[in-house]
Formats: C-alpha cells, sequence, structure tokens
C-alpha cells in the first residue's frame, strides 16, 4: 500500500510543477468512515499544475513487481492520474482521464475511464498497466511502476484520492 492517508500524513506528496505556485495538499478526514483519512488535492491555478507521489523519501517506487495500479477516488470534475511505467521501449505515461478520448502517441496512452464516474462519491479503479499498453502497442511490456502525478480540471474544486496501491495480481471479484 502507497497511501492510505491513516497516518495523517503528506509524506511523499509533491507539488511538482509548477513549483512557484501554491497548491494545496492536505491529509482530512472524509465523511465516509470506510475511507476515513484521504488525501485532498487542490489546484489554486488555471492550467496545468502537477501533484507528484512516490516514496516517501521522495524517490521513484521503481516497482517491478505491481504492475496493477489501484486507487480510489472522490470527485465531481475531470482529472488526471498519469502513471509513469518503465517498458522495454522506455518510459511511458499511462493517463487515465474522465473524458479524454482514448489515444497514444510515443509517450503517452490516453484511457478513459468513465465520466458517469464524476459524482463525487467514492469508487475504486482497478487498472492492469501492462495489459493498458498493451492495447495501444502489443509489443510493449511493462517492467515496473515509477510513480504518478495527478492533474486536475477544476480550479479550487479539491478532489480526494485514497488506498494508492501495487499489486503482482488482480484482486478477486467480489
Amino acid at each position: 500500500m502507497y497511501e492510505d492517508a491513516e497516518d495523517g500524513l503528506t509524506l511523499g506528496w509533491n507539488l511538482y510543477y509548477p513549483q512557484w505556485q501554491n497548491g494545496a495538499i492536505t491529509n482530512v478526514q472524509d465523511e465516509d468512515a470506510i475511507h476515513g483519512k484521504a488525501i485532498q488535492i487542490l489546484q489554486t491555478i488555471s492550467g496545468s499544475q502537477f501533484f507528484k507521489f512516490t516514496s516517501d523519501t521522495g524517490a521513484d517506487w521503481n516497482n517491478p513487481i505491481g504492475k496493477i495500479l489501484q486507487w480510489d477516488l472522490k470527485t465531481d470534475h475531470e482529472m488526471l492520474l498519469h502513471a509513469y511505467v518503465s517498458t522495454n521501449k522506455g518510459l511511458k505515461r499511462a493517463i487515465y482521464s474522465y473524458t479524454r478520448v482514448p489515444s497514444y502517441n510515443s509517450a503517452d496512452a490516453y484511457f478513459n475511464i468513465g465520466v458517469a464516474l464524476k459524482d463525487n462519491q467514492w469508487h475504486t479503479f482497478i487498472r492492469n498497466l501492462d495489459a493498458d499498453m498493451k492495447t495501444v502497442d502489443p509489443a510493449i511490456i511493462v517492467t515496473g511502476l515509477k510513480h504518478i502525478y495527478l492533474t486536475s480540471g477544476g480550479l479550487n474544486k479539491p478532489f480526494r484520492i485514497d488506498n494508492i496501491q501495487a499489486l503482482a495480481e488482480m484482486p478477486p471479484t467480489p
């Protein structure tokens, strides 16, 4: 588990770009008792503002085993989760969005996770990074998860994320 927020801290979270602008990363108590504490992110400038999540020390995870990325998200507006992955073809980004049309260029692959889930309720997302990347280039082999970035399309509208983990296998279906 990379982040479950229950420690009350924001270790590993940083405003990455632009560093000179204010953004808010806080650990908050959520109204949902199941989630308890969560990381709340608030974008405070228009345009791109990147929030980077790495290990508690700020180093990349470089996880060669965890190719299944799982996270819980609560938002009512567009946001992007960028999973930076090492592959046999170099560093790539698997970018998950509520509204972007799936597409691919030499470095970035966009995947739509469903606009209906922007309802300010908690939703769990489970993505097989290797399988996702193979849908855009069958020759790609994901060799590791480095870190994630989050960006928001909602100026001064917070979103919450919790229970971020990289798994070796898909969890059983309930």
